[in-house]
């Protein structure tokens, strides 16, 4: 893996160390007045190897960090990718809706919905509940991503709402 990576400590590395280290007693005055003291080509070479090695180390923990980094970021990524996934299939596992969590979902009323099915501006049908003789709409796992979609089928012919009732005078 090729990448140009820097940080704080191999900035160093590039070039901005001297040949000499002033920890040996030389202070940076007696340098710049061109009297520091004579090192050999040898100790010269030895440090600037020194320097070399120590940079090239850094660099190579740092890139090992990186790669540390990088593979957990994929591990995590993976996890978020699969929670979604069993998310998104927990919902649409169910091969129909009621009128109640259709409603939910789409922002609207229950009532709402059970005209929608009674008009036929959804596509429903009714299905023995298991409670009583009453029968409950059953609308599929697709039709309230259609409504979003697409919006209400439009009416049936001969449904019509019927006229509400008035009280006698």
């Amino acid at each position: 893996m090729e990448m140009s990576r820097q940080s704080p400590s191999t900035s160093k590395c590039v070039g901005q160390r001297s040949l000499f280290d002033l920890s040996d007693g030389t202070d940076s005055e007696t340098v710049q007045q061109g009297r520091a003291p004579k090192l050999s080509k040898s100790r010269v070479q030895q440090k600037k190897i020194a320097e070399q090695e120590e940079c090239e180390q850094a660099t190579v923990e740092l890139i090992t960090r990186l790669d540390r980094l990088e593979k957990r970021l994929l591990a995590i990524e993976t996890l978020l990718a699969r929670l979604v996934e069993n998310a998104t299939s927990q919902q649409s596992t169910k091969a129909y809706y009621t009128t109640e969590e259709v409603a939910q979902r789409l922002g609207k009323r229950p009532y709402t919905v059970r005209e929608w099915c009674r008009l036929g501006r959804v596509q429903a049908e009714k299905a023995h509940s298991g409670r009583g003789l009453d029968e409950e709409w059953r609308i599929s796992q697709t039709e309230p991503t259609r409504i979003q979609s697409e919006g209400l089928l439009s009416a049936r012919r001969g449904s019509q709402l019927a006229a509400p009732r008035r009280l006698p005078k």
